[in-house]
């Protein structure tokens, strides 16, 4: 974690998809919904992650998780489920793109779709939570797993990423 450069307690620069072409925030991209943006972020890992040299993947056609923690900034609507859950993630070390060359993700804000049946019932925003994602470059689809409330004294570190591993995939 010590080659991660924190941010400040100001909240994180929304995912690069999201700005609009005047240089702010277009709130009606999450309010819309995600799959435009996870699939533009999926497809183009420029606009997600950091290149580098990093290493390759055993394989990029198998599924890859990887646990994270983040802040939650807004909860799925109750009334249109595949609103996606917006998280603020610290940055992703091992994080492969499409080929499976290991490139890291960025601590970012961003929305991610969550398992059918995914409970969050005592999750608010605000809480800081510990998640499992699931990458398939396949479909292209990324999903929250799990996720557990960590305690709200536990310290995230938002920054960029550190190619030489240390995250969570697998």
């Amino acid at each position: 974690m010590s080659a991660l450069r924190a941010r400040g307690p100001g909240p994180a620069a929304p995912h690069p998809a999201l700005r609009s072409r005047r240089g702010g925030t277009a709130p009606s991209a999450i309010s819309r919904g995600f799959l435009p943006v996870l699939a533009l972020a999926l497809s183009a890992p420029g606009l997600a992650c950091r290149g580098g040299a990093g290493g390759a993947a055993p394989s990029a056609a198998a599924p890859r998780h990887y646990t994270v923690r983040a802040e939650v900034l807004r909860l799925p609507a109750s009334s249109e489920p595949s609103s996606g859950l917006l998280l603020r993630h610290e940055a992703i070390d091992d994080f492969a793109d499409a080929s499976g060359r290991v490139v890291g993700m960025d601590s970012m804000a961003m929305p991610f779709p969550v398992r059918p049946g995914l409970a969050l019932a005592g999750i608010a925003v605000g809480d800081k939570v510990q998640v499992r994602l699931k990458v398939d470059w396949a479909g292209p689809t990324l999903v929250v797993e799990e996720m557990t409330r960590l305690p709200p004294s536990t310290a995230l570190h938002f920054g960029r990423a550190a190619l030489a591993g240390g995250g969570g995939g697998q």
